[in-house]
């Protein structure tokens, strides 16, 4: 089939020219926006990780902070020295103010007292701050996971006297809001 007429040759030449500009505009926008959109997903993920990572640490330091401050408080020490659990527990109360836990335990890492919860008498000393504190006298800021608050910063102090390293303590503040995210 052979056409004769020019307009209508120009017609579907000009049309066909049409298609394949549309269809090269289409297939640029297309990719142009698949890599718009792959690097703002990179740029959001890599301010999210810092933005997460600024916050654990942020956890980490606070609980450090109070785990100094309640192994050097001398009503703590006193109140282990003494076995006075009743006292123990009040004073644990108190400095539970923005922690999710409190634990006071003896040399053993057995609970003498919690902020959070009357039980005691188990032993916390699998918690990484609890055993390098009560082992080396070294104090401690970690970002753990926990079998009550899921993923957690926990931080921990040896009470320490003269004649050794009398008890520990540990906290643990909930730093992610999904309980148990990452259990063992």
């Amino acid at each position: 089939m052979k056409i004769k007429s020019l307009g209508l040759k120009i017609s579907i030449v000009v049309s066909l020219l049409i298609v394949v500009t549309v269809g090269i505009i289409y297939f640029i926008i297309s990719a142009e926006t698949d890599s718009l959109i792959n690097e703002l997903t990179g740029q959001e993920a890599m301010h999210a990780n810092i933005a997460l990572s600024k916050a654990l640490d942020e956890h980490r330091r606070e609980v450090y902070i109070r785990a100094m401050l309640v192994a050097g408080d001398s009503n703590v020490i006193a109140g282990v020295k003494s076995k006075d659990v009743e006292g123990l527990q009040y004073i644990a109360t108190t400095y539970l103010e923005g922690m999710d836990t409190v634990s006071i335990t003896d040399k053993d890492g057995i609970v003498l007292a919690r902020g959070h919860s009357a039980k005691m008498g188990d032993s916390i000393i699998n918690q990484n701050t609890v055993a390098t504190a009560l082992a080396t006298g070294a104090r401690l800021g970690t970002i753990e996971n926990g079998a009550l608050v899921g993923l957690s910063a926990r931080g921990g102090a040896p009470l320490s006297t003269r004649k050794g390293i009398l008890s520990a303590r540990s906290f643990a503040a909930a730093t992610y809001p999904f309980p148990n995210m990452w259990t063992t």
